[in-house]
């Protein structure tokens, strides 16, 4: 289950003019809706003589892959990653020219959520907090709903897939699996919910 020879034949086709017209494109779309993705560690995988991660601002870039410049060689379909290791995956043509398309890289979202991409466009909902002597009057529930409704009316404008949430303890991550807001994997305290789940919440 590995990467077929065929992608070095899109090397070289990248290289004629309606190829590089595309691959221009592509760079620089990646360049627009990466330069503003933040962590650590970012993987490219595939197409190695091209940088896909140009724009980013992670102090790590690895580009993977069987040969090529490469840092990390690996196989793409038994990568030596470690769970949780990698914030942003990016994977230009890897998908056509391998034997196993379907065995993406999922480091953070667990199955089912993801719609089987690994760059994933969400919104952070900002903590939620209520004064001590508000707390158990239900007000907390309202907060959260005006603040889904809200992003539903962003995504209705500039689409998103998830809402992601970072707890500040256990007893505001129990509030948030209340209202069915489920743990990525790995961190207990960062939850999310699909946009399409919170349409059918906030608007049945």
């Amino acid at each position: 289950m590995s990467t077929r020879p065929a992608s070095s034949g899109l090397s070289a086709w990248l290289s004629t003019p309606l190829g590089a017209h595309l691959l221009d494109t592509e760079l620089r779309y990646f360049d627009q809706e990466l330069a503003d993705v933040f962590g650590f560690n970012a993987f490219q995988l595939g197409l190695p003589e091209f940088d896909f991660l140009r724009a980013n601002r992670m102090p790590y870039r690895w580009v993977t892959g069987m040969d090529g410049p490469v840092r990390l060689q690996s196989d793409l379909c038994a990568l030596p990653i470690q769970s949780a290791v990698a914030d942003l995956v990016v994977l230009p043509h890897a998908l056509e020219f391998s034997s196993n398309p379907h065995q993406v890289l999922r480091e953070e979202v667990p199955g089912g959520l993801s719609g089987g991409v690994s760059v994933i466009p969400a919104y952070l909902l900002a903590r939620l907090a209520l004064d001590q002597s508000l707390l158990g009057t239900g007000l907390g529930g309202e907060l959260l709903h005006d603040a889904l409704d809200r992003i539903v009316s962003a995504a209705d404008i500039a689409s998103g897939r998830l809402v992601v949430v970072d707890a500040f303890d256990e007893k505001a991550a129990a509030f948030y699996r209340h209202y069915d807001f489920k743990p990525v994997k790995n961190n207990p305290r960062r939850l999310v919910m699909k946009i399409s789940t919170v349409q059918k919440i906030i608007r049945p």
